[in-house]
């Protein structure tokens, strides 16, 4: 007779359990088998990979964090100091690539957690967020690269090329990262226990926020390069990063609850079968 556990993995720690037999724990971390199977019951066909998705939910919440305060840093130093001294010019090149480079992680974070999800229910989103955030990670992270290697990359037709691409990457992580927040939202529904009042509000208002990002960007690759359309769109892009951060540590906890290192199998009160 086939062994039950052949093909399940432990929730909390990954830890394959073929050839386990009738353990009742997980050899690796302990946790209960029998929460391992639960899951694979009611939430596997949703979010296949807890485990990665749970850890790349927690890296990307983490590097969007850091965005925003990169992003303070290069507001504080635009308005300080003297415009035209030398260690004014040196900061603001630094914070510049400080976020160009955090803001790549942003974006390759966003598509592994679009991976992690491509063969759950809501599969379409994930693909749909995964090419506009790996491929705008690509494209900037080349972008980036250039500038760096390339001393005269803020002249003539390389600055021309490298701004054509950091707009590419602005627009195809837009597009990305809205289908990423539909993607966790679904998610979150599909899976009983996991989703939430907060976790919705904080899902619209940073995609919201997205979008306004992507109006105020377009606005501004159209021609509105005035003050206003400037202030809009940084606005919109650190308020909806923030936001988007916040919602990845709540989701990242949910999952956690799930799949949280126990003495014993969940309780009655579990979510009930999708």
């Amino acid at each position: 007779m086939a062994n039950p556990n052949d093909e399940l993995r432990c929730c909390v720690c990954g830890y394959s359990l073929k050839g386990v037999g009738s353990a009742a724990a997980c050899p690796e971390c302990g946790a209960p088998i029998e929460r391992s199977r639960i899951w694979a019951e009611r939430a596997a066909g949703v979010m296949p990979s807890p485990v990665g998705t749970r850890r790349w939910v927690a890296v990307q919440a983490a590097v969007e964090a850091g965005l925003v305060l990169a992003v303070l840093v290069m507001l504080a130093v635009l308005t300080s100091g003297d415009p035209d001294s030398p260690e004014r010019l040196q900061a603001e090149d630094f914070v510049y690539f400080l976020c160009l480079g955090v803001w790549t992680a942003v974006m390759g974070a966003t598509g592994a957690v679009a991976w992690t999800l491509r063969r759950g229910a809501a599969g379409r989103f994930a693909q749909l967020a995964l090419f506009g955030c790996g491929v705008g990670a690509i494209v900037l992270a080349v972008a980036l690269g250039i500038q760096i290697l390339n001393p005269q990359a803020g002249v003539g037709e390389v600055a021309d090329l490298t701004r054509s691409m950091i707009t590419v990457a602005v627009f195809l992580w837009s597009f990305g990262s809205i289908f990423a927040g539909v993607l966790l939202v679904r998610t979150m529904d599909a899976i009983p226990g996991l989703g939430g009042l907060w976790f919705r509000i904080l899902s619209v208002l940073a995609t919201a926020a997205q979008g306004a990002w992507l109006m105020a960007a377009l606005a501004m690759w159209l021609g509105a390069r005035d003050v206003p359309a400037t202030i809009l769109a940084a606005m919109a892009w650190t308020f909806g990063t923030a936001l988007s951060s916040v919602r990845g540590w709540v989701l990242f906890a949910a999952i956690r609850r799930w799949t949280v290192r126990a003495s014993g199998p969940p309780s009655v009160a579990s979510p009930p079968a999708v």
